[in-house]
């Protein structure tokens, strides 16, 4: 009955290793409980271009920092009173992706349309913000 036991634990362990990490794969968007739409790199280009975007916050009132999107390439950024210069794309699963002076190595953010609350989910590092209706703005709000 002992080896049994021990048997069938070791089996639950093995289920659980083997699980763990599919279960943590889920992606973010599935994870959020609102109506959302992605976007395509076009239409995301299309918002951000000309915009200022918050860092770190849910608007650009409360937030630690910004992107402004200069162009469909260029963008500035300011983070906890720094500023800096970088580049950016967007792609066809609903993110951006930069590189920029402040820090090295490249990085994206997945936007998301937020249709149930309007404004958006921003989705980094595994996690969500929302972001308020008026999130983004028009104009360098960075300098």
């Amino acid at each position: 009955m002992t080896n049994k036991i021990r048997f069938l634990g070791a089996i639950l362990s093995s289920i659980f290793i083997i699980l763990a990490p599919v279960t943590n794969a889920i992606s973010d968007e599935m994870k959020i409980n609102v109506k959302i739409k992605k976007f395509n790199s076009n239409e995301l280009t299309e918002l951000l271009v000309g915009n200022s975007y918050p860092l770190g916050g849910t608007s650009l009132d409360n937030s630690k920092g910004a992107f402004y999107f200069a162009s469909d390439t260029e963008l500035l950024i300011r983070w906890e009173g720094k500023k800096g210069k970088g580049k950016w794309s967007a792609n066809n699963k609903s993110q951006f992706c930069y590189t920029q002076s402040l820090w090295s190595g490249e990085e994206c953010i997945t936007l998301l349309e937020n249709i149930s609350s309007g404004g958006y989910i921003h989705i980094f590092d595994g996690k969500n913000r929302v972001l308020k209706p008026d999130a983004l703005r028009k104009g360098n709000l960075v300098d």
